[in-house]
Formats: structure tokens, C-alpha cells, sequence
């Protein structure tokens, strides 16, 4: 049986941690605090059922799940922009 697709709340709260590399930067351009980002991060990995990042004291690191994802994750992200971008630049009359 298929997985259910992870909210998208925690997928766009991985691609900021995995960028920074910090949960407490992540919550920042989020405007969250630290706790949340960690904990959304914990119900990803929960619900993917791996790490994707490794924690070495206030270290943070990807997993090869993680980079794995992040190619994923930051490639459906450039297509929303993109397709954003376009609704932008060519509004379609209704």
C-alpha cells in the first residue's frame, strides 16, 4: 500500500532546516520557534519511518535519507515556484 504524502507544513519546514542546517535558523525564517521546527522534523522522520538528520550535540547534519529527500523536496519546490512565477507573469482572465 502507497504512503500517505507528509503535510506540507513539515516538508517546507525540512527544506529550511536542511539548508541552514539549524533548527533555530529554520525557525527564524519561519517565524517559528526552534521546538516547533524540531518537532515537525521528529513527525516526518516518524511518519517516513528514517533520520534525515544526524545530531551531534548543537550539530546538525543530513543522512543519506536526508540529502535523498532534500533533491526531491527542493525539486517539487522549483516547480511550485516556477509554476507560481507563471500564474504571476500571465494571469488568466476567469
Amino acid at each position: 500500500m502507497k504512503k500517505s504524502l507528509p503535510s506540507l507544513n513539515a516538508i517546507r519546514f525540512f527544506d529550511s532546516a536542511a539548508r541552514h542546517l539549524s533548527f533555530t535558523k529554520a525557525g527564524a525564517e519561519l517565524f517559528v520557534t526552534q521546538g516547533a521546527v524540531s518537532k515537525q522534523i521528529k513527525l516526518l522522520e516518524a511518519q517516513l519511518d528514517c533520520r534525515l538528520f544526524a545530531r551531534k550535540g548543537p550539530y546538525l547534519s543530513l543522512t543519506q535519507h536526508g540529502e535523498q529527500f532534500l533533491e526531491s523536496v527542493t525539486a517539487a519546490l522549483d516547480i511550485i515556484n516556477h509554476g507560481v512565477d507563471s500564474l504571476a507573469g500571465n494571469p488568466t482572465p476567469r
